[in-house]
């Protein structure tokens, strides 16, 4: 050996770490589990959006109304939103 040299004490193996052999391993099972999550917020968004177009349309439709005739067309087009329970009751009375 040349004066100044350094013998190494031992070799250190550099593998993947931990989270390379996971990722490596399970990229897959990911991929489909971020998929699902976007695909279910944006069905999540689309839906919230119907329905709430669906009840400003109703509430459009109960301020338009003037007769018990006008109400009982927006309990019938607009059933299971607010506008239709108000006109339930103002057709009642």
């Amino acid at each position: 050996m040349a004066p100044g040299s350094v013998t190494p004490l031992g070799e250190i193996e550099q593998g993947p770490s931990k989270l390379d052999s996971f990722l490596e391993n399970n990229w897959k099972v990911l991929l489909l589990a971020s998929l699902l999550v976007v695909f279910g917020a944006a069905g999540w968004v689309i839906v919230n959006g119907l329905r709430n177009a669906k009840e400003t349309s109703a509430g459009e439709a109960l301020v338009r109304a003037k007769d018990m005739g006008d109400f009982r067309d927006v309990i019938e087009g607009f059933t299971g939103t607010p506008s239709a329970g108000t006109a339930q009751l103002l057709l009642s009375k």
